[in-house]
């Protein structure tokens, strides 16, 4: 870039001043501006170290400081460590922090809804079981949080706790339905064996008696929808005939 000088007057005599031939701005000022250029420069540097240096801090950090909260602010004891840090630094500390934290945390009301759950599914009364177990559960790992941290508890189990206990309630409901149908079927092969025997004795009085047994415990399994249609009356059918054949089987001794 080419310098030219320019003179002017003053009462002590001509004075030169150096401008570049580019825009005709002083020297001055493109040393000013190449200054903030740098110290710009040097700022987004040191902010993206700080903002480097916060997250690695969160990311090297123990589980155990992520879940287990202080006692006086209900926050991760992690954040403790913000002391001493920049804004920048403490910023991207604490955003780190809450992405672990939620992950983290999710992952660990799932794996204990999920244990509790599998300990249960056998039991009668497992959806209430586990409710009051999970409950519980969530009661002592909220028990220092405040603020969004046990709202984030509350909110996560909530939803674990209503969805697994769903699935238990339909366990429950398919087991109980198999179990009517192995009682249905264990009924009805038992009395096809009694109408035999009955009519082999010739005791009408106690075959009569059954049948409308056998029609009660089938209004039963109709009600439960273990019935299918038309069940009831080929299965009556059934014990008549077998009824027949004791009875037949009597003369014929």
């Amino acid at each position: 870039m080419a310098i030219r000088r320019v003179e002017r007057q003053s009462l002590l005599g001509p004075v030169r001043v150096n401008k570049s031939s580019a825009g005709g701005s002083p020297i001055g000022d493109a040393v000013v501006n190449l200054a903030n250029s740098m110290r710009n420069r040097h700022f987004e540097i040191a902010a993206a170290e700080a903002e480097e240096s916060g997250k690695l801090t969160a990311a090297q950090a123990d589980l155990t400081s992520i879940t287990n909260f202080d006692n006086g602010t209900g926050k991760p004891q992690i954040l403790n460590q913000v002391a001493g840090m920049g804004r920048i630094q403490e910023g991207a500390f604490e955003d780190a922090v809450y992405v672990r934290f939620t992950n983290t945390m999710d992952s660990v009301i799932n794996n204990k809804a999920n244990e509790i759950a599998v300990s249960l599914e056998n039991e009668k009364n497992a959806p209430e079981l586990f409710t009051q177990q999970f409950k519980n559960y969530l009661d002592g790992l909220g028990s220092d949080a405040k603020g969004f941290y046990k709202q984030f508890i509350v909110d996560r189990g909530g939803n674990y706790l209503e969805n697994m206990r769903s699935k238990l309630e339909v366990a429950r409901t398919r087991r109980v339905y198999q179990e009517t149908l192995d009682h249905k079927n264990e009924i009805k092969s038992k009395s096809l064996e009694r109408g035999y025997n009955l009519g082999f004795s010739g005791d009408y009085a106690q075959i009569s008696k059954d049948i409308d047994k056998l029609i009660f415990d089938f209004s039963v399994f109709d009600k439960v929808g273990g019935l299918t249609e038309n069940e009831q009356n080929e299965h009556l059918a059934n014990f008549r005939q077998k009824v027949a054949k004791g009875k037949i089987a009597a003369l014929l001794q």
